[in-house]
């Protein structure tokens, strides 16, 4: 594989692995440097490779948390098959604390497939891509609302093919064992470019989940991620003694648009009317949009485009024109 990346660890040898792969980058200062990427392997004998990876969003820091407990925590006569556990794939990321790259400031969970000669960040994806994805035979990538976002504990759907084919029907039956409060599908929103959505595209099935708000650690969310992981990889029979409590039933949902968002027509400070996982009708006061630095303007009222629940909103007050001030899901 022509990949710029590189790492000592051996995919093929049984026993835990824990080391990096290494992304050359050459800032002011490092002329022949590199950016190590944390990434486990733990296998042993005969079952399914399981790749998750956490952190593609640098300001999320659930699944992080939960696959570094994973990592110091199992071991390999634990594991059927390998477990390959990349805890913080955008590392640039994480270590700003920030959405996107420091460096290219892309967006890693709209990058994919990446390009092996790209930004640092395409480079990244590329790896995950082509070097991890044909390895796997299941995936999870743990997510949270990140600093820009309040966000329903949920697990997301990338059905590229129809919820009825194979693969889809394999990621809701991985997602009702995750037990989140809600399941969304986010086809619309996928075209290839989110981690799970390109794994649907490469044969693989696989779940992303939600499990954080407000770019803080949420105990709860790292709780529902730990259980829902840990219940996952046992359904799969890559951790076949794997304990956590029955799933919840989870609420299956569709974004059914775009009208199911409600999008800043200017820039101002948004005062909302609502909160998650509210109720709301079409027509129905979203909230109000003020310029606070021309108090002689009325503020602009924001209405619904669309029924349904408030899944996400912005968690910042102050937005941009074009800012997505809340998201809705209805059931399907």
């Amino acid at each position: 594989m022509d990949t710029t990346i590189w790492t000592n660890i051996d995919f093929d040898k049984p026993g835990k692995q824990i080391g990096t792969v290494n992304l050359p980058y050459s800032p002011d200062d490092d002329a022949y440097g590199f950016i190590p990427i944390p990434l486990a392997v733990v296998a042993n004998g005969e079952g399914p490779t399981v790749l998750l990876t956490g952190g593609v969003h640098g300001d999320e820091y659930e699944g992080p948390i939960v696959l570094g407990d994973l990592i110091r925590g199992v071991r390999p006569e634990e594991v059927r098959g390998r477990l390959i556990i990349m805890p913080c794939a955008n590392a640039p990321a994480i270590g700003r604390g920030a959405r996107t790259s420091p460096i290219d400031h892309r967006n890693m969970a709209r990058d994919f497939p990446g390009q092996h000669f790209g930004s640092p960040t395409e480079q990244i994806t590329a790896y995950i891509h082509q070097v991890l994805f044909p390895l796997a035979d299941y995936y999870m990538d743990l997510h949270a609302g990140g600093s820009s976002l309040v966000i329903e504990h949920s697990t997301l759907l990338f059905p590229s093919d129809g919820m009825d084919s194979p693969i889809s029907a394999k990621s809701a039956e991985m997602a009702r064992v995750f037990g989140a409060p809600t399941t969304v599908v986010a086809s619309h929103i996928g075209h290839g470019r989110t981690p799970v959505a390109a794994a649907g595209l490469c044969g693989i099935p696989g779940i992303s989940a939600e499990m954080g708000i407000g770019g803080w650690i949420s105990p709860e969310g790292v709780k529902l991620c730990r259980d829902g992981v840990n219940r996952v990889l046992k359904m799969l029979g890559a951790l076949p003694n794997a304990q956590a409590p029955a799933p919840q039933k989870s609420r299956i949902t569709k974004i059914l648009g775009h009208d199911s968002y409600v999008i800043s027509p200017d820039d101002g400070y948004f005062e909302p009317a609502f909160k998650v996982m509210d109720r709301v009708s079409k027509g129905q006061i979203a909230g109000r949009l003020h310029r606070l630095l021309r108090p002689e303007l009325e503020p602009i009222t924001l209405h619904f485009n669309s029924d349904g629940w408030i899944w996400s909103h912005r968690s910042f007050g102050k937005t941009h024109a074009g800012s997505a001030l809340a998201v809705l899901i209805e059931s399907i």
